[in-house]
């Protein structure tokens, strides 16, 4: 099952504090980006992210 995109928009909105954030669709859900880093992932209407 894809993500709905208004979760994607309401993951990016949350996250805009922290720099550029940009979702790039990949694996059928999206990857998410901040300041061209990848750290994490949009699946299934759920953020999975990186561990630092």
């Amino acid at each position: 099952m894809a993500s709905n995109a208004d979760f994607v928009h309401y993951i990016t909105d949350q996250c805009g504090g922290a720099g550029e954030i940009v979702t790039k669709k990949m694996f059928g859900d999206y990857g998410i980006y901040c300041d061209g880093k990848i750290f994490g992932l949009i699946c299934d209407d759920s953020l999975f992210r990186r561990r630092v």
